[in-house]
């Protein structure tokens, strides 16, 4: 195998500097400057008085206060979800795109439900890499700095415990065997010593997903799981007292953690489980929900994010379940302020503004949950529950059509993934949006203009090419550098991928190697990247620097497609022609003397390439002939097809050394 060329250097990272920190502030994001001051200070003034009040007494409030809730608010699932969910592995790939994809969505599962629920009743709940499970033995549950009171309630919630009930660990990275304290106060705990030790390194994400509960919402779909459901919930009530533990640590996974914790206990009493003793702690753990959100949700500074709108989500579903005024307070500026992050969150073409599909699900699926709890408690509590309004309904509509055209083709990973979504119910990797009840138009090519993504369909292969923003108001916090990159699919083969999202701040290192352009199908100057971003090891991780790439679309039809960009000083242009059963590419770009050029095609797990041959477990599928460069090559290389998963692939790189390198990718029937 040749050399590497554009590889990722294992450097040293250090903490970001303080002329980094001036450029970074001095770029797009300057504007919010004086937003996130003014919120910092905030933030500081909120969490000193949550730990006062922390010091004097409890942290719970109490069960003979809780308030009732109310019921059958949340739609289950309906009875062909369940059939096509049970059959989805004998589903036949569908070989013609205008059959009817509600099918398709089903293939894309990790498993069956039946599977996961055994799986979760076990107590092996798998994120990731890590399989959740028993508590370890010997681990002590005292801190002196714990009120007394806060003590005396998690006691009371512990008896409520089955006997022979076993508390799961939920304060963990078992992979690493690493766990964090959890009576730790919530804002010391999203930080961790390194364990040199560790099987792997620590990912605090990783435990921050667990904390959401999705498959609290699974346990409820089956009597059968009910007593283990409510075990469960008083679980992590009495062992995570409100605002300690890792569980407390991340403001929208508390939201998240809300919705599925009230809409799995709709759904017990939905199929005729009726439990008050629960339903009372539910309740008053509702409120304690709610009041921590009321004071900790991530608006930062007004430059908000996804984490905004999943702490917004939890209120909304405590205004909606829990029937006092208090509530009432809760759900009011929970709907408002979802409707106005619509505006924010979504770009005209009705993708997500953080440059990722990933992300796009992510904040689409809040819009697709709380559309469907609000409708369905409108319709029962008109006067407490508001409608959503025909501007919320459309812009909702536009986010789903755009998610059904991606999930249409295989979902490519274009930016940050981290498999988040609102509910998951069979299991905790990404899956389809549960309750799609819109099915977007079919077209040979959809252009998400604002996002910077073109996607073809043709009818043996589909295409994906981007060169866009960066995203976040230029931030790019979880945004790649993929301009003029393409993802390619044979069939249902996935042939040329994005590489994927691996981690975050766990391996620095190898969370930079799968944002750069060398990770991503398109060129790429050895020692170069299309945008920088700061060498730091905490938040530089979520940067870019500012954006002087001028990333454009030149022309995109249904025959053509040219994308251009600066990242490298010269412009880089990729120009495609996309044929029946061909894709023609000419990329140019005047390199400088001395610079190594080359453009990179990662791979599908399963293909190989051999003297201008594709193959998918020894089948050719298509082949590929260049001109104008240098020499091929493969280079092993690691992708993610799934956040905190990391699989082996292949790269073929192409050698460029003319000013204009053309290829063409011919499809085998």
């Amino acid at each position: 195998m040749a050399s590497t060329c554009c590889s990722q250097a294992a450097v040293y990272l250090r903490p970001m500097d303080v002329l980094t920190r001036l450029r970074l502030l001095a770029g797009p994001v300057l504007k919010f400057a004086p937003g996130k001051l003014a919120f910092a200070l905030k933030k500081r003034s909120a969490y000193a008085a949550l730990r006062r009040t922390a010091s004097r007494g409890t942290t719970y409030s109490p069960l003979s206060k809780a308030p009732s809730l109310r019921h059958n608010l949340f739609p289950m699932p309906s009875a062909s979800w369940h059939e096509q969910h049970e059959q989805h592995e004998q589903h036949e790939q569908h070989e013609q795109h205008e059959q009817h994809e509600q099918h398709e969505q089903y293939e894309q599962h990790g498993g069956t439900l039946s599977t996961w629920l055994e799986s979760i009743a076990e107590h092996r709940i798998t994120v990731a890499d890590s399989v959740f499970g028993a508590r370890r033995a010997g681990t002590e549950w005292h801190a002196p700095y714990v009120h007394a009171e806060t003590f005396r309630d998690m006691r009371e919630r512990i008896a409520m415990l089955d006997a022979d009930y076993v508390p799961i660990d939920w304060n963990a990275h078992p992979a690493a065997g690493v766990r964090w304290p959890e009576l730790q106060w919530f804002a010391d705990a999203q930080k961790h010593e390194h364990v040199e030790d560790a099987s792997v390194a620590p990912d605090i994400r990783i435990p921050h997903e667990l904390s959401r509960m999705h498959h609290w919402m699974s346990l409820a779909l089956d009597k059968r799981y009910h007593r283990e459901l409510r075990n469960q919930i008083v679980d992590v009530l009495a062992h995570n007292p409100p605002a300690y533990g890792i569980q407390w640590a991340f403001p929208m996974g508390v939201g998240m953690r809300l919705f599925c914790m009230l809409t799995a206990t709709d759904w017990m009493r939905q199929l005729g489980t009726v439990d008050q003793e629960l339903e009372r702690i539910v309740a008053a753990s509702a409120v304690d929900h709610a009041r921590f959100l009321v004071e900790t949700s991530e608006w930062s500074g007004g430059m908000r994010t996804s984490h905004y709108v999943g702490c917004l989500f939890g209120l909304l579903a405590a205004g909606v379940y829990v029937d006092t005024a208090e509530a009432a307070g809760w759900l009011k500026p929970a709907v408002h302020g979802l409707e106005k992050e619509l505006e924010v969150q979504f770009l005209t073409d009705g993708m997500n503004f953080e440059a990722s599909t990933g992300y796009h699900k992510h904040v689409i699926d809040f819009y697709v949950q709380g559309t469907a709890l609000l409708r369905h408690a409108n319709k029962s509590h008109p006067k407490v529950v508001p409608a959503c309004s025909s501007q919320w309904l459309e812009r909702t509509r536009k986010g789903v059509d755009a998610l059904a055209t991606l999930e249409r083709i295989g979902m490519p990973l274009i930016g940050d993934n981290d498999d988040g979504m609102a509910v998951k119910l069979c299991g905790y990797q990404s899956q389809p949006v549960f309750m799609n009840d819109y099915v977007g138009a079919h077209n040979t090519h959809t252009a998400f203009e604002a996002f910077g993504l073109d996607v073809y369909q043709q009818k043996l292969y589909t295409l994906t090419a981007r060169c866009g923003p960066v995203g976040q108001w230029g931030k790019g916090g979880h945004s790649h550098n993929d301009r003029n990159a393409i993802t390619m699919s044979v069939g249902a083969v996935p042939l040329i991928i994005d590489s994927g999202c691996m981690t975050y701040t766990a391996d620095p290192i190898r969370r930079n190697r799968d944002r750069s352009t060398a990770a991503h199908a398109t060129l790429c100057v050895d020692g170069r990247e299309q945008l920088a971003w700061p060498e730091d090891v905490d938040e530089g991780l979520f940067w870019m620097m500012p954006d002087n790439t001028n990333s454009t679309v030149l022309k995109r039809n249904l025959e053509e497609w040219e994308g251009r960009h600066h990242g490298f000083g010269n412009p880089h242009s990729r120009l495609l022609r996309i044929g029946e059963k061909t894709l023609h590419c000419q990329d140019t770009y005047a390199y400088r003397a001395g610079e190594v050029c080359a453009i990179r095609f990662p791979l599908g797990e399963d293909v190989t390439f051999d003297n201008g041959i594709f193959s998918n477990d020894g089948t050719a599928i298509a082949t590929l002939t260049v001109a104008g460069g240098e020499r091929v090559w493969l280079e092993e290389a690691n992708f993610s097809p799934a956040y905190g998963i990391s699989r082996k692939n292949m790269v073929l790189c192409i050698g460029v050394t003319n000013s204009t390198t053309t290829w063409t990718i011919s499809v085998l029937q």
